[in-house]
């Protein structure tokens, strides 16, 4: 997933992941190796889930969003 994602705070990394309701929950995460712009997780997250890469910085539990889909998840692939 982007790095972007990943928050580091007092209790150690996080990210915001949204829920069904459109909402977003703050959620501890054990990260993996990590290349360039990328990271992997290795616990806390469950591949399906979607994180806020964008605005992360205006957000706390709770805050409602609205998702949208990446550029790459919207790329063909050739």
């Amino acid at each position: 997933m982007p790095r972007v994602a990943v928050q580091h705070g007092t209790q150690g990394p996080f990210v915001y992941v949204v829920k069904p309701d459109q909402t977003v929950e703050v959620r501890p995460i054990t990260l993996g190796p990590t290349a360039g712009t990328d990271a992997s997780i290795a616990a806390g997250l469950a591949p399906a889930e979607t994180v806020v890469v964008d605005g992360v910085d205006k957000l706390r539990a709770g805050t409602k969003v609205q998702p949208r889909k990446s550029e790459a998840a919207e790329k063909p692939i050739s």
